[in-house]
């Protein structure tokens, strides 16, 4: 199945017709929330995004903007959405094959993508789509996991805070560690000013929150990646080294999930599949396994 047309933001696929990708609109708004909202847990991310382009009107041409995989069908007439802002795709489809169909599109459109995130079957079949036999830089399956119940008092709270332009230094040394060790690439070399821009928008934002020590270094950090009506999605959770296996990232945690839970009805989060240590540490706060996850780092 491949792309063989795209025109006023329509692409229509050989054979027989099964979908139609288009842009989505403001019209379509209702039902991609209806959609969306079958699994507003996985979809928290994808959600808040779309809320956001749907009510700036979305241009043509623009580096975010959602697809969406429709068909004649009257009952079920939208089988998913692909979200793309910058260099991510985010596929949320009913079928592997509108998956493999937003990753035609994107083939056929030259979209630079860096990562495709999302549920894992349909983060593979998009990827398999567009990367045509290629191999991936990073292929990470994940858990996707989500806490509803709020957390019992822990015996000592540690000075976790929501993180100022004063701990901007700190922040970015951090989350450049954290970035190296995940994805064996370093920010700061390859990017300085842009990874630097981007924490400090998180710390604007509220986003980010850290524990320091007495020498004010990072002991703890976590961030918000979004905030929703379902909940709140947390990101870039990460321990310094030398700190580890002591209880930091359960105290550190803990805390900010009881904070997030007076606020949100859900925290939710994904972690890397062979990360044992991190998985342990989420069931036993309470987290509950939801879904698998990937994402897909690519080189271009």
């Amino acid at each position: 199945m491949s792309v063989t047309a795209f025109n006023n933001s329509r692409i229509r696929l050989d054979g027989a017709p099964r979908f139609i990708l288009r842009q989505a609109t403001s019209r379509d708004a209702e039902a991609l929330f209806v959609y969306l909202d079958e699994d507003p847990w996985t979809n928290l991310f994808v959600r808040t995004r779309v809320e956001v382009l749907l009510q700036h009107g979305a241009r043509r041409g623009a580096e975010s903007y959602v697809v969406v995989a429709e068909s004649a069908e009257p009952r079920r007439p939208v089988h998913g959405l692909c979200l793309i802002s910058h260099q991510l795709a985010m596929p949320v489809v009913d079928h592997d094959e509108a998956a493999r169909a937003f990753g035609d599109h994107l083939r056929a459109h030259r979209a630079p993508l860096a990562h495709i995130v999302g549920q894992r079957r349909a983060a593979a079949s998009l990827w398999s789509a567009y990367g045509l036999g290629r191999d991936a830089r990073l292929n990470r399956a994940q858990r996707y996991y989500v806490l509803e119940h709020e957390l019992g008092l822990a015996d000592e709270e540690p000075p976790l805070y929501k993180a100022s332009l004063q701990d901007l230094e700190q922040l970015t040394l951090a989350s450049a560690a954290m970035h190296l060790e995940e994805t064996y690439i370093d920010p700061l070399t390859v990017a300085p000013d842009s990874f630097r821009l981007t924490v400090r928008q998180r710390i604007l934002d509220g986003r980010s929150f850290v524990w320091l020590d007495s020498r004010r270094r990072v002991v703890f950090k976590a961030d918000i990646s979004c905030m929703g009506r379902h909940g709140v999605l947390v990101s870039g959770v990460y321990t310094r080294s030398d700190m580890r296996r002591q209880g930091v990232a359960r105290r550190g945690m803990s805390l900010l999930c009881r904070r997030l839970l007076r606020v949100f009805s859900s925290v939710a989060l994904y972690v890397n599949e062979g990360n044992t240590p991190a998985i342990r540490l989420y069931e036993s706060l309470g987290f509950r396994y939801h879904r698998p996850y990937r994402t897909v780092f690519i080189d271009h």
